[in-house]
């Protein structure tokens, strides 16, 4: 992890990337996800079906029903939050339309919730790379139990799907892994999410499991590569928000925000103040109280984290509006930075919540 806590901070445990949603009546864990950006979720959306109490393959959105996510720490116990669906992508068959009951694969299936908590509620979220055959990989349960892992390896890869074989010891992937992240030890990174496992076969009349056969298929899953879930989400401004890796050294924002960090910020106990005030308005870790992040560092993060530009601008535009002025001119240039600081980001959504439901469904979400 780099001076500023932020994604892909290289948990020690990477089963905590794991986010376990429960249904919101009875708390009952029902699959998984993992943290996409600073306040969203990302799932399956059969998962979301699931805490719904709906059929599991149900194609329309939920609407404004909430679920309970629950993200782990390395410290003792959890935190809950209510979350909301903010983007969509159906379960559909492969030719469009419904998906048939007896099938065993299908395309869209994900979910983007919205969590409604305080700041700095949901942990950093992992790196995301894309897949590609052969990589070995960990799955969790939803209860992200470090007990719980799977290996696995990705033995085919297509444009929509991934199949993944499992190793012939230890656990299986089974009910409650839908939707959680596939870490890449190599990679140190999430390059997918599990959907489904292919069962042994039952009787068709009974349903009960039928005598084992060698012929049966066994331990093998499939799921979403992270390549996948791009080109879904994009489309419909769902990674807005998600952290990149790091910013273009070429990028004319990040150059332009490199030079405004060393003169805003001249001596080493400035820019220490002034980035541990910035990590606590974004609800991040920050590094050393002595060593500050270099100007680069410093400039990497204003362009990875979506609000840390408008979060250091109000701290800034009290005594020194013309710095102020000058990162947000400067962070213009960039597509990442957006509107409104975390606070206010923050105070928005519960003025939002407060409002009949009626208002909500209509509301934009807010910048």
């Amino acid at each position: 992890m780099g001076w500023f806590g932020t994604a892909g901070g290289g948990a020690v445990d990477p089963s905590l990337h794991v986010v376990t949603v429960r249904r919101a009546k009875d708390a009952k864990a029902v699959g998984a996800g993992f943290v996409l950006s600073p306040d969203t979720v990302l799932t399956c959306a059969h998962v979301v079906n699931a805490a719904l109490g709906r059929v599991m393959l149900e194609p329309r959105a939920p609407g404004l029903d909430e679920v309970v996510v629950e993200v782990h720490t390395d410290g003792p116990g959890v935190r809950s939050h209510p979350a909301r669906v903010v983007h969509w992508v159906a379960p559909h068959a492969s030719g469009g339309g419904p998906v048939p009951p007896a099938d065993d694969e299908w395309l869209g299936d994900l979910a983007v919730l919205r969590v409604d908590g305080p700041l700095g509620g949901l942990p950093a979220g992992p790196r995301l790379v894309s897949m590609a055959v052969g990589q070995e990989l960990d799955a969790w349960h939803c209860t992200g139990e470090a007990a719980t892992y799977a290996s696995l390896t990705v033995r085919g890869l297509s444009d929509s799907r991934a199949y993944l074989d499992g190793a012939p010891t230890g656990m299986a992937v089974g009910p409650g892994y839908s939707g959680g992240p596939l870490w890449c030890p190599t990679e140190k990174a999430v390059v997918g999410l599990v959907v489904a496992h292919f069962m042994p076969p039952r009787d068709h009349a009974t349903g009960a499991p039928l005598a084992f056969s060698p012929q049966h298929l066994v331990r093998r899953s499939w799921a979403v590569p992270w390549q996948r879930v791009e080109s879904e989400l994009r489309p419909l401004g769902a990674l807005h928000g998600v952290v990149p890796g790091a910013p273009d050294p070429d990028d004319h924002a990040f150059l332009l925000l490199t030079e405004a960090i060393e003169d805003i910020f001249p001596t080493a106990s400035e820019r220490v103040t002034g980035a541990q005030r910035l990590a606590r308005a974004c609800g991040v870790a920050s590094g050393s109280d002595v060593t500050p992040p270099t100007p680069e560092e410093f400039a990497a993060f204003l362009l990875t984290h979506p609000r840390a530009l408008a979060a250091l601008a109000g701290n800034l535009r009290r005594d020194t509006p013309r710095d102020a002025d000058r990162v947000l001119a400067a962070g213009g240039l960039s597509h990442v930075p957006r509107l409104l600081s975390p606070q206010e980001h923050t105070a928005l959504r519960k003025h939002l919540r407060a409002m009949e439901p009626q208002v909500g469904a209509v509301t934009a979400g807010p910048q």
